[in-house]
C-alpha cells in the first residue's frame, strides 16, 4: 500500500439562505501553505463549490490545515476534493 503525504485544508463556506458549512479539501505533496497560497486556494474552492452545489455560494474563508497520510484508495475516494 502506497502512502501519500497530503495537506488537509478546511474552509467555512457561506451560503445564500443556508447555514455555513465546513468544507474539507486535500492538497498532494504539500506540507504547508502561505498567505499567497491561501488566497489562491479560496478562489479555487469557491469555483469548485459553485460548480458542485445547487445552493448559491456567498464566499469561503480559510480555517486551517494539518498534514495527513492517505493511501491510494483514500485518494481515489476523495474525488473532486483533491486539489493537485
Amino acid at each position: 500500500m502506497i502512502i501519500n503525504e497530503c495537506l488537509r485544508v478546511v474552509f467555512t463556506a457561506y451560503w445564500q439562505d443556508a447555514s455555513p458549512s465546513s468544507e474539507v479539501f486535500f492538497l498532494q505533496n504539500r506540507s504547508h501553505v502561505d498567505l499567497k497560497c491561501i488566497a489562491m486556494l479560496e478562489q479555487i474552492v469557491t469555483t469548485l463549490l459553485s460548480t458542485w452545489s445547487t445552493t448559491a455560494l456567498v464566499g469561503v474563508v480559510y480555517i486551517g490545515q494539518n498534514e495527513i497520510e492517505l493511501s491510494e484508495d483514500d485518494i481515489n475516494q476523495i474525488g473532486w476534493r483533491m486539489i493537485p
